[in-house]
């Protein structure tokens, strides 16, 4: 593993195999046995494990810095660009379709026609549906993505993203391995 993180590929991967050793170290229960470290492979041994454990944290929060430094706003602006591109579920219909009822009470979103998740300036998520008004079809009714199923519903969709698009795998797991990494010595006792 080299050092120089001037990429972006090369800050995710350093920062995800140094949090996968530290993860490694705390779910093997590893420890300093009689504050000396032996790595029998290199024949090498260690009497300072003081100077050891605090360069490896130090290579840890060093990578974790280069990383933000790379990933700083991409996460949340890959995330929404995925929700707005993500095709369009049933569970959007239905939010469409039971948030209508209440400002259009004989409105219903065209089940053909794509309802999509849009936002013009960030977060709060808006969701774009043509309507049916009758026999009258209206260009587009914007809907405020809000409440306990408005949440259930972003959830569903980032959830749903997360296996299918990148944003997750690139973006956001270095950090969940960092700050497992980061808690292992809270979880390993």
């Amino acid at each position: 593993m080299t050092i120089d993180d001037s990429t972006a590929t090369a800050a995710r991967r350093n920062l995800t195999t140094t949090s996968f050793g530290f993860i490694i170290f705390f779910a093997g229960h590893g420890r300093m046995v009689d504050s000396t470290l032996r790595l029998p492979m290199l024949n090498v041994t260690f009497d300072r494990t003081e100077v050891i454990i605090v360069a490896a944290w130090v290579l840890l929060l060093w990578f974790a810095f280069r990383w933000h430094q790379f990933s700083r706003g991409r996460l949340f602006d890959s995330m929404r660009a995925e929700l707005e591109s993500a095709s369009p579920s049933r569970l959007m219909h239905a939010y469409a379709r039971r948030k209508l009822k209440v400002s259009h009470p004989h409105a219903k979103p065209i089940s053909d026609s794509p309802v999509r998740i849009t936002s013009s300036a960030g977060w709060p998520m808006v969701l774009t549906a043509p309507i049916k008004v009758g026999q009258e079809q209206t260009k587009g009714q914007t809907l405020q993505i809000e409440g306990r199923s408005g949440r259930i519903l972003i959830a569903y969709s980032l959830l749903k993203n997360a296996f299918s698009k990148e944003s997750a795998g690139t973006y956001l797991l270095p950090w969940l391995l960092f700050f497992m990494a980061l808690s292992g010595p809270l979880w390993s006792k």
